[in-house]
Formats: C-alpha cells, sequence, structure tokens
C-alpha cells in the first residue's frame, strides 16, 4: 500500500508543480497587460482561483499522508507513549469518519444539476471542474488511510517509541 502511496503522492505534486507554474504564467500575463494595455483579461483571475483551490485541496490530500495538518497536541504530549498512540488512531479514525462524510456530500452535491450544468463566469466551463478538487481529494485522503491506519493500530499495541507515526 505504501508504493501506491508513493506514486500517487509523487503524481498529486506533479500536477500541483504544472498547476502553479500555469498560474504563474498567467498572473505574469494578467499584470503585463494591465500595465501595457490598461486591462487585463478577465479569465486569468477566474483561472487563478480555480487553480489555487485544486492546489489548497491537493496539498491537503499529501499533508494528510504525513499527518502534517495542523493539531492542537498540548495535552496529548503529556500522555504516555501507548495513550499518545491510541488518542492518534481514535482522532484518524474520526477524521476518516468525517472524510469519507465530505466525499460523498461533496461528490453529490458536484453532480447535482445546479452546479453540473452551471457555467463559470468567464472561462465558461461546468462549475463541476472546480468542484470536482474536494471528491477527488478526499478520495485521496481516504487512500492515504488505508496506509496510515494500520500503522496507528500496530503501535496501539507495540511497546516503547516504535510505533510512532
Amino acid at each position: 500500500m505504501e508504493k501506491i502511496g508513493d506514486i500517487l503522492e509523487k503524481a498529486i505534486k506533479y500536477l500541483i508543480v504544472v498547476l502553479m507554474g500555469i498560474m504563474i504564467v498567467t498572473t505574469i500575463i494578467a499584470v503585463g497587460q494591465r500595465y501595457i494595455v490598461g486591462s487585463a483579461f478577465n479569465w486569468t483571475e477566474e483561472l487563478d482561483s480555480y487553480i489555487l483551490v485544486w492546489c489548497t485541496f491537493l496539498g491537503v490530500a499529501v499533508s494528510y499522508r504525513h499527518a502534517d495538518l495542523v493539531f492542537l497536541d498540548i495535552f496529548v504530549k503529556m500522555l504516555p507513549e501507548k495513550a499518545k498512540n491510541i488518542v492518534a488512531f481514535i482522532i484518524h479514525m474520526v477524521c476518516l469518519a468525517f472524510i469519507v462524510y465530505i466525499f460523498f456530500t461533496s461528490l453529490q452535491y458536484g453532480m447535482s444539476p445546479a452546479i453540473f450544468n452551471r457555467k463559470s463566469t468567464t472561462l465558461r466551463c461546468s462549475m463541476f471542474v472546480p468542484f470536482a478538487v474536494i471528491p477527488l481529494s478526499t478520495l485521496l485522503m481516504i487512500l492515504f488511510n488505508f496506509e496510515l491506519l494500520p500503522k496507528l493500530f500496530k503501535s496501539c499495541f507495540a511497546s516503547g517509541r516504535q510505533g510512532e507515526v
């Protein structure tokens, strides 16, 4: 499962790099046109906004794989090692339940006619395009959970510091 996670992570990072490159180029074009011509293309701002949303959600999926998301663990750090591992496992199970809920809800919402048939203002693409990253990123987080949860579960029963994730 870890090899699949590594491949997915590399693909996500590559996609983020490509998207950020597109965003940089379109922003430079828009700024250049604004200063040279006096007005910019309308579509660049919308495209950059959608790219930023995609990069954010895809980046969250990668961060989730490495357990790098914000977690207020001041009290958890005071617990013994075994208790820390159990709390981490419980937290990830709760997160998994929430992520699965968000996945199904966002998929249902994104496929609804109100979103799917609606066109963006300047790009004229379906509004499903910017929304599609939500079910995609939550699906990636669910897959990364299948890699992470067995490690956390083992660490609940391991002795010493070897089980830390």
